[in-house]
C-alpha cells in the first residue's frame, strides 16, 4: 500500500510560475478543478487562490474519499506563484483537497477555498476513467466514397480527438475530413487533425482519390489517455459506367415523363436534355444516387420543363437528388418531337458515356365518354379512403351520399400531381355541373368548381393507368340554394379549354346523374315471415351499396333481436339491404315489427309469422310507366318463395285485357320464377296490366302511350283557310248517329287502345269522315 501511493504521487507536477495563475493555457491545464464535479483521467486540471484563505508555499495535501471521509495521501503540492496544475494520470475515483489546518478546501472554478470543515460533502470531485472506441463501418472501402462513415462512441458527452495515420500527409487528412460536419484543425507540422467537440455518433470520411493500401488510423482523446486504432483498406475503385434504361423514352405533352439513369462504381452523373442549336431548348441536370440503389429515375414535368426551374425536375426515390446546373430554353411549352439525351461524368460533357432520345408526343384529345360517376357510402378525400370504401357505378346519388368521378385520358396528368383539390389545378382545366334540361327560352344553370361554387378534392392521379378520380361535394351547390334541385337531371363535365397550352380546341366530356331524396323501405316480402332458424327479410333502397344499415324485430313480450347487414346491389342494379333471423322458437301467427335504420333514413313495417313449413310466393312486376306509341316496352316477371316449403303456383299475365301467359308451376323453397313480355300500343292511351300468383299474391299497373312526334300536325293542314265553320256546323256530329246503341259498353276483350277489333273499326270510320270532308 506505501508503495501504491509513492507511485501515485510521482505522477503529478506543479506548474512553473506564470503571469496569469488563472489562465488555463499559460498554465498548460485542460480544465479547472471544481467540487461535486467529474473529470477524467489523464487531464489536467488547475487549482488556484484569490483571496486571503492562503497564500503561496501553502501546502496541501491530495487524498483520496475513504468512507465519506478524506483518506490516503495520493500528493503534497504547495501553490507556486498563487497556482497549480494536477495532472490526473493513473487517478481513479473520488479525492479531496486537504490544507495543512485538516480543513477540506472548496474548490469553484479551480479557486481554493477555506472550507474551515473536514467535512467531505459537496467538496469532493471524482475522476473517471474515460472509454472511448472508433470504428470504420466496414473493413474495406473505395477510393471513389465520399460517405465512408466512421462511429465513435464513449461515455463521455463531448470531448476533443485527434486523427493521424502514418500514411496520410496533411493535405490527405485535409481532404478525408472535408465532410465530417465537424469543427477540425489540422496540424501541417506534426501532420495531426483535431476533431472539435466530438460525440458518440457517425461521422462521414471522404475517401476520394486516397491511394490505394491499408491505413492504419489513431484516434486520441486531447485531453486524457483515452485512445483507439481502426484499419482500413482502401481499393481502387472500377470506372464509372453510366447508361440509360432504355433508347427511347416516350411521353405525351402535359404529362410527367420518367427518364431511367443506372449509375455504376459512381453516386452521381450529369444529363442533358436537348441541344440549343437543334431544338432551341438545353437543360444540363445532376442527379446523385442517395440510396445507393445503382438507380436514378429522373422525372420531368412536361408543362414547365421549358422554365427549367428546379421544380421542373426532381428524383421519383425521395433520397435521389436532382439539380439544374445550366439551361437555355425558349419562352414557351414545348413542342412535339424529338429531344437529345446525352450522359457524362462531369459537366463538360467530355466523357460522354450514353445517349438516348426523349420524344414528346402531342397529348390525344379527351373521349367524349371519358367521364364515368361512382358513389360511395363514406367521405373520400384521399387515395387510401377510395381503396377503403365501397365504389358502385352509377347515375344516380342518394342525397349525402359521397359522388365520385373517373376522367380517363392519356394526359394532363403533369396538372395534378402535387394537387389536393381541383382548385389547385390550372384554371384552363374545368369540372362542372350542368343543368340537363332549364326549359324553354332558358340558360342551364351551371357550378363550377373553378369558380369554387363546389369542392372537389383529387384523389389520385395515375398516369400509368390513365386515370383521374374525383370526390364532388355537390351538397355546396344546393346548401342554400334553391338553383340545384333534387330529381334533377345533371351533367358532371370535364372540360379542358382552347386556352391551355396543350389543346388547340375547347374539349369536354359529361357522364349525367341525378342527386335523389334518400330512400329506405321493407319490401313485401316482409310483410310475413317464416318462423324458421333463418328467415330472410329484404328492403330496398337508393343509398350508395356498402351503406351500414341495422334492423331489429321486436315483438312486445315476445322477443327483441337485431341483425346488421349492408346495403348491396343485385344483378339488375337494383339496391337492396337482407337482414336474417332466427324466430323458430316463435309461434306462427306472432305480430311483430320490422325496423330498419341507416345514418338518415328509417324504415318500419309490421310482420306476422307464418309456419315455416308452408310456401310464402311474392309477385315482383315491373314495366315502364311511360312511352311513345309503337315503343315496345317489357314487362318483367318474378315469382319467389320465400315460406320453408314447395308449392304448386298458378301465374296469370294479362296485359290489355289479354291473357298473355298462364303457367302452374312448382316452387321450391327459397326458389324464383321468372319471364318477360313484350307490348305496345299503336295510339295514345293507358295499357293496363296485372301478374297474379294463385290465391297468393298480385300486383299490376298502367303504362301510358303518347305521341311526341307532331311534326305533320302543324298548321299548313290546318289552316282557318279550311275550316271556316262552314263545313263544321255541327249538322254530321248532332249526335243522330251516336245514340248510344253502338257504343253499349260491349267491346272487345283488351278494352284498350292499340288492341281488339272495336278499335280497328273505329280507326277505319275516323279515316273515313276525314276523307269525306276533304272532297267537301
Amino acid at each position: 500500500m506505501v508503495m501504491s501511493v509513492v507511485a501515485m504521487s510521482a505522477a503529478f507536477t506543479g506548474a512553473v510560475a506564470a503571469t496569469n495563475h488563472d489562465d488555463l493555457d499559460e498554465q498548460g491545464a485542460d480544465d479547472y478543478l471544481d467540487s461535486a464535479s467529474t473529470f477524467w483521467e489523464g487531464q489536467h486540471l488547475l487549482v488556484h487562490y484569490d483571496d486571503d484563505d492562503y497564500a503561496d508555499d501553502d501546502e496541501f495535501e491530495l487524498r483520496d474519499v475513504d468512507d465519506n471521509s478524506a483518506g490516503s495521501l495520493v500528493d503534497q503540492f504547495s501553490l507556486d506563484d498563487g497556482a497549480y496544475v494536477i495532472d490526473t494520470e493513473g487517478l481513479d475515483g473520488n479525492y479531496v483537497i486537504e490544507d495543512d489546518d485538516g480543513n477540506i478546501a472548496n474548490i469553484n472554478d479551480g479557486e481554493l477555498t477555506d472550507s474551515e470543515s473536514s467535512d467531505v460533502d459537496n467538496n469532493d470531485f471524482e475522476i473517471a476513467q474515460q472509454d472511448f472506441d472508433a470504428e470504420f463501418e466496414s473493413d474495406e472501402v473505395a477510393d471513389s466514397n465520399s460517405d465512408f462513415e466512421v462511429e465513435f462512441d464513449s461515455i463521455r458527452n463531448q470531448y476533443d480527438v485527434n486523427v493521424s495515420s502514418d500514411d496520410l500527409d496533411e493535405d490527405d487528412l485535409d481532404e478525408l475530413l472535408d465532410e465530417i460536419g465537424l469543427s477540425n484543425e489540422v496540424d501541417d507540422e506534426n501532420e495531426v487533425a483535431t476533431l472539435k467537440d466530438v460525440s458518440d455518433g457517425a461521422y462521414s470520411l471522404n475517401f476520394t482519390d486516397i491511394d490505394a493500401g491499408e491505413y492504419e488510423f489513431n484516434f486520441d482523446v486531447t485531453d486524457t489517455a483515452a485512445e483507439s486504432s481502426a484499419t482500413v483498406n482502401v481499393t481502387e475503385s472500377a470506372a464509372a459506367d453510366l447508361s440509360f434504361a432504355e433508347s427511347d423514352f416516350t411521353e405525351e405533352r402535359s404529362n410527367i415523363a420518367a427518364i431511367d439513369i443506372e449509375l455504376q462504381e459512381t453516386s452521381d452523373a450529369h444529363v442533358q436534355i436537348g441541344e440549343e442549336d437543334e431544338v432551341n431548348y438545353e437543360v444540363q441536370l445532376q442527379v446523385e444516387d442517395g440510396s445507393d440503389d445503382g438507380n436514378v429515375t429522373l422525372l420531368v414535368d412536361t408543362t414547365e420543363m421549358h422554365t427549367a426551374d428546379d421544380s421542373a425536375f426532381w428524383a421519383a426515390h425521395e433520397e435521389d437528388d436532382v439539380s439544374v446546373e445550366d439551361y437555355e430554353a425558349t419562352s414557351d411549352v414545348l413542342e412535339g418531337g424529338d429531344y437529345t439525351l446525352s450522359l457524362a461524368n462531369d459537366a463538360s460533357f467530355d466523357d460522354e458515356h450514353d445517349t438516348a432520345f426523349f420524344t414528346l408526343n402531342d397529348r390525344t384529345e379527351l373521349a367524349d365518354d371519358a367521364v364515368s360517376i361512382y358513389t360511395a357510402p363514406d367521405d373520400v378525400e384521399d387515395f387510401s379512403d377510395y381503396n377503403d370504401t365501397t365504389v358502385t357505378s352509377t347515375d344516380y346519388i342518394a342525397q349525402n351520399d359521397t359522388l365520385l368521378a373517373t376522367v380517363d385520358t392519356t394526359s394532363l396528368f403533369a396538372y395534378f400531381d402535387d394537387a389536393d383539390e381541383f382548385s389547385d389545378v390550372d384554371d384552363t382545366l374545368e369540372l362542372a355541373i350542368v343543368e340537363q334540361d332549364p326549359g324553354p327560352n332558358a340558360d342551364p344553370v351551371v357550378f363550377n368548381a373553378t369558380d369554387n361554387d363546389f369542392d372537389v378534392d383529387v384523389v389520385d392521379a395515375n398516369q400509368s393507368a390513365g386515370q383521374l378520380i374525383f370526390a364532388v361535394d355537390y351538397s355546396e351547390a344546393y346548401d342554400g340554394s334553391d338553383e340545384f334541385e333534387l330529381e334533377t337531371d345533371y351533367d358532371l363535365e370535364f372540360t379542358v379549354s382552347d386556352e391551355n397550352a396543350f389543346a388547340e380546341d375547347n374539349e369536354s366530356a359529361a357522364s349525367e346523374f341525378v342527386v335523389e331524396e334518400r330512400e329506405l323501405e321493407w319490401d313485401d316480402t316482409a310483410e310475413e315471415v317464416p318462423n324458421s332458424d333463418s328467415a330472410i327479410v329484404t328492403g330496398e333502397t337508393n343509398v350508395a351499396p356498402g351503406t351500414e344499415v341495422t334492423t331489429r324485430a321486436r315483438s312486445t313480450g315476445n322477443f327483441t333481436t337485431t341483425s346488421d347487414t349492408v346495403v348491396e346491389i343485385d344483378d339488375d342494379g337494383d339496391r337492396y339491404f337482407e337482414a336474417e333471423y332466427d324466430l323458430s322458437d316463435y309461434a306462427a301467427g306472432t305480430e311483430f315489427t320490422l325496423t330498419a335504420n341507416e345514418d338518415e333514413e328509417s324504415a318500419e313495417i309490421d310482420s306476422v309469422l307464418v309456419d315455416a313449413d308452408e310456401a310464402i310466393i311474392t309477385v315482383d312486376a315491373d314495366a315502364p310507366s311511360d312511352a311513345e306509341v309503337g315503343e315496345d316496352v317489357t314487362l318483367d316477371v318474378t315469382i319467389s318463395n320465400t315460406g320453408g316449403t314447395s308449392d304448386e303456383v298458378d301465374i296469370g299475365v294479362v296485359i290489355a285485357g289479354e291473357n298473355v301467359d298462364e303457367v302452374t308451376t312448382e316452387l321450391e323453397s327459397e326458389g324464383t320464377w321468372s319471364n318477360s313480355y313484350e307490348f305496345t300500343a299503336d295510339s295514345e292511351g293507358d295499357v293496363e296490366w296485372s301478374v297474379t300468383a294463385g290465391d297468393y299474391d298480385e300486383e299490376s299497373g298502367v303504362t301510358t302511350f303518347s305521341d311526341d312526334d307532331k311534326s305533320d300536325d302543324d298548321k299548313s293542314d290546318d289552316d282557318k283557310s279550311d275550316d271556316d265553320g262552314a263545313d263544321d256546323d255541327g249538322a254530321a256530329d248532332d249526335g243522330a248517329d251516336d245514340d248510344g246503341e253502338t257504343d253499349d259498353g260491349e267491346t272487345d276483350d283488351d278494352g284498350s287502345p292499340g288492341f281488339g277489333v272495336a278499335v280497328a273499326l273505329a280507326a277505319l270510320l275516323g279515316a273515313a269522315m276525314l276523307a269525306l270532308r276533304k272532297q267537301n
